[in-house]
């Protein structure tokens, strides 16, 4: 045991350069590239990976506050670090910056990871802005349907936060696993609004995330020589003019 401590004392101490490191040539392309660094999704990568692999180290270190551990479904508690969470994060950034980076040098990886960007940049940023606005508005009119009287009691489960929670869950198929009044449940116009929220959801919303997938995806196959070309150029001239 005592050898074993040892040896995960000097990776910690090893991780620890690794990341001072990171976090120094992160400080300085910031400073070389002022606004342009955020202007590529590969430095936003580096930035989250390095941030939060950097308040990992500093919440196993005890010199921040913060658990982002979370009970296993039995209910154990007390048998995870509170940096697992952060680490987690920063281990997914990192990982698919270092592997997207490799497969980036060919060209048929390339393509799909550019359909990749370009469709969460684009199709999946804008549809998801919809789909708020119609969560929305689907939680104030269903919270609007439980209205009490002065006299009776609140029900937390149905005011509009708890409605915004069921319409995501719906929305992606999950269960809730906590208790929520059903709009649903009223009727006529629980009924009623229930009803145009999955026509809306499953046939309009649905169908028109998959066009707007597949017209990115023919765009980027329609340009994909050139922009692997630009690519590579703009490679070589970032490794000339990065900072030493």
């Amino acid at each position: 045991t005592a050898l074993l401590g040892a040896v995960r004392e000097a990776l910690d101490a090893l991780a620890l350069v690794c990341l001072a490191g990171s976090v120094a040539y992160e400080l300085e392309e910031l400073r070389f590239r002022g606004r342009r660094f955020f202007h590529s999704g590969w430095n936003l990568m580096d930035a989250v990976a390095t941030t939060s692999l950097l308040l990992a180290f500093l919440a196993r270190a005890g010199w921040l506050v913060v658990d982002s551990s979370e009970p296993y479904v039995d209910g154990s508690d007390g048998e995870y670090t509170k940096e697992s969470g952060l680490a987690a994060l920063g281990m997914l950034f990192g990982w698919l910056r270092a592997t997207w980076s490799v497969l980036c040098e060919y060209k048929k990886p390339f393509v799909l990871l550019e359909i990749v960007r370009v469709s969460f940049a684009r199709d999946i940023v804008n549809f998801l802005l919809v789909q708020l606005a119609m969560w929305l508005a689907f939680s104030i009119a269903s919270s609007a349907l439980y209205l009490r009287t002065e006299e009776a009691t609140h029900d937390e489960n149905a005011d509009a936060a708890a409605f915004f929670k069921q319409f995501l869950y719906l929305s992606v198929g999950v269960d809730p696993s906590f208790e929520l009044a059903d709009a649903g449940a009223r009727p006529f116009a629980g009924s009623y609004l229930i009803l145009v929220f999955g026509l809306l959801e499953v046939i309009v919303m649905l169908n028109l995330l998959i066009a707007m997938l597949a017209s990115t995806f023919e765009a980027v196959t329609e340009r994909a020589g050139g922009d692997f070309e630009m690519y590579r150029a703009q490679r070589i001239i970032d490794n000339k003019c990065k900072p030493m």
